[in-house]
């Protein structure tokens, strides 16, 4: 009987594990732990069943064998130990199908390969064949919800280009989640709700409400209202010295380059915040807000600098979003972006009819970052493209 090595206990034990060496001082370790040894000298990452004496801090050998003499070494995951990465994310996800299942919400699964992802030109996808993997699960999802699902959630893999960052993987973990005539608020109100319940650090923690024009006065020091051209905000920003625009930049260029430059930086320094009612350029699902159509009904959710997720009142005018989208593909066009499918099954979908709906897409490996601390995605992910990990 081999006892897990996690799991040891002072006494007579047999276990196993792999060799590895640590301040000149041979180790026993899995994913989870590293046990002191004694009496044993062999090759770091030697495989070996052992049996001995645990006193509760040093293994004293008294038999050993060898399983595997390694020839190559793996890339290794780095920072959090694996198992307590493994663990934690599995014990989040427990916490979130618990919420869920509390509030009435049904588990859905939708296909990973679609024909049509998108058409947002700052978003790149994966192409395989004539189809491609999904950049979110949003478009089936809302199918569903026109077929009468009203609260529908999902734990899945979504995928985007390239991108590799402290903060992006070109392969991620999301949840997405919707409620079918309700507001938006209700759906700022789980997530708040979500994330405390995840990070139990930030549970007591007041989260703040601010629109996109607060976070843009404070942070760059003009009235983002007042730009709705994309002259008018060039002005802006190069009268404050915030940078020099490209003479080639559109509004959308200029923004997120405000966003990189000011905003994000200026938010890392703030409580937990929820950032609502973005222009309306730049959220081509959202509907617009009643009271201000230069704005739409679009949040996320930025903790200690970090966006966590991105949600919206759902447009559901089908003509309107059929011309967002043609909007979206010339843009693409006109700038060699790549041409991306018209979503015609989802606009199938809202011509049939699609509910008032609110719903979010949540990163859940940055949400899990949240949970452990770090800084880097690559310590939350047991396989990380940067790595070439597989």
């Amino acid at each position: 009987m081999i006892d897990s090595l996690h799991k040891l206990k002072p006494g007579r034990c047999c276990t196993a594990g792999r060799i590895a060496t640590s301040n000149g001082q041979c180790l026993l370790v899995n994913a989870d732990t590293a046990v002191a040894l004694s009496g044993v000298d062999l090759p770091e990452g030697t495989l070996v069943k052992v049996s001995g004496e645990y006193d509760g801090e040093r293994l004293r050998v008294e038999g050993l064998t060898v399983v595997h003499t390694p020839t190559a070494r793996d890339e290794t995951h780095t920072g959090i130990p694996l198992g307590a990465a493994l663990r934690a994310r599995a014990a989040m996800y427990r916490e979130l199908r618990g919420y869920f299942e509390r509030h009435d919400f049904l588990e859905v699964e939708t296909p990973v390969r679609v024909m049509a992802a998108g058409t947002d030109p700052y978003l790149e996808t994966v192409q395989c064949g004539e189809s491609r993997l999904q950049t979110s699960p949003e478009f089936a999802m809302k199918r569903l919800l026109s077929h009468g699902c009203e609260r529908i959630f999902q734990i899945c893999k979504a995928f985007r280009g390239d991108e590799i960052t402290p903060l992006h993987n070109p392969e991620f973990s999301i949840l997405e989640f919707y409620r079918a005539w309700q507001p938006v608020e209700m759906v700022i109100d789980d997530v708040e709700a979500l994330v405390r319940l995840c990070v139990p650090r930030l549970s007591e923690v007041v989260f703040e409400r601010r629109t996109m024009a607060d976070v843009v006065m404070s942070s760059c020091g003009f009235d983002l209202q007042a730009c709705t051209s994309a002259d008018a905000l060039a002005r802006e920003i190069s009268a404050r010295g915030l940078f020099t625009p490209r003479a080639t930049d559109g509004w959308e260029e200029m923004f997120f380059e405000l966003m990189v430059t000011c905003i994000d930086p200026y938010l890392s320094g703030q409580p937990p915040t929820f950032v609502t009612h973005w222009p309306a350029q730049l959220a081509v699902l959202a509907r617009r807000d009643p009271n201000n159509a230069d704005v739409a009904l679009r949040f996320e959710l930025y903790v200690e600098g970090i966006e966590i997720c991105n949600g919206f009142e759902e447009l559901t005018d089908p003509t309107e979003q059929r011309t967002r989208f043609q909007a979206d593909m010339d843009y693409r066009s006109a700038r060699g972006l790549g041409y991306e499918p018209m979503p015609e099954a989802f606009l199938r979908a809202m011509e049939w009819g699609l509910p008032e709906s609110s719903g979010v897409a949540v990163g859940l490996d940055r949400l899990l970052m949240l949970r452990l601390e770090t800084r880097a995605i690559r310590d939350v992910l047991p396989f990380w493209w940067g790595a070439q990990r597989f």
